[in-house]
């Protein structure tokens, strides 16, 4: 793996046999090659030796390396994605290839607290180091192919007529709406300022018809008699 680590920039420099001692997984068929992070993400780079045996017990490690790595990070304000990046070697058992590759997928396994990312040989496009500078570098750099454009007010007010259209929603509601539509069209607050008074025309309204309400009721109940 050495020709994939001129990763100097990023490269965290901790004793990665030291660690895997610490969390008792050497001799499991598994290599820490690197723990590398940016202000982006924290990236554990893994290899896999020709002969795993317990590949359960991998799985475990994996998990206990990458959620310990998150929580040492954290103690130290960086709070990043973490992601393990599995490299597995072409020569690899089927089997074995076959489960790592599922590992991504087991959401019951990892929980989100960490993301998995197997490459290999035939896979020219997800070279390890390019991989690694993608995840790594500034977001400018991985998604440079993402033009982003403000969106024009026209844009914004259709996509919100459409939105509405689609719903089923109260008159108030409705006139509400093409009042702040009018407001971001005509870039005043006139139209608001006459919902409300229509709303408190309402609201009167409202207030008048049920005090007549009350005067009827008192009118036809029998008066008392002292």
């Amino acid at each position: 793996m050495e020709k994939f680590l001129n990763m100097t920039e990023w490269n965290v420099g901790i004793k990665t046999d030291s660690l895997m001692d610490y969390m008792g997984c050497r001799n499991l068929g598994l290599i820490l090659d690197g723990i590398f992070m940016s202000d982006v993400a924290l990236v554990a780079l893994f290899s896999c030796e020709d002969k795993i045996v317990e590949i359960d017990r991998l799985k475990e490690c994996v998990a206990r390396i990458l959620r310990f790595l998150s929580g040492y990070s954290e103690e130290f304000g960086f709070i990043l994605p973490v992601l393990g990046l599995i490299y597995v070697d072409e020569k690899a058992n089927a089997e074995v290839k076959n489960k790592i590759n599922q590992w991504a997928a087991d959401q019951d396994w990892h929980r989100g607290d960490f993301s998995i990312v197997v490459l290999t040989d035939s896979d020219k496009s997800k070279n390890v180091e390019d991989y690694l500078n993608k995840v790594l570098g500034a977001p400018s750099t991985a998604w440079k192919q993402l033009e982003l454009k403000p969106r024009d007010i026209k844009d914004i007010i259709s996509s919100i007529q459409s939105k509405m259209r689609a719903l089923e929603s109260s008159a108030e509601h409705e006139s509400l709406i093409s009042a702040i539509l009018q407001v971001l069209e005509e870039g005043t607050g006139e139209p608001i300022n006459n919902w409300l008074d229509n709303r408190k025309e309402d609201i009167k309204k409202l207030m008048m018809e049920g005090g007549r309400e009350d005067d009827k009721q008192q009118a036809h109940s029998p008066r008392e008699v002292n």
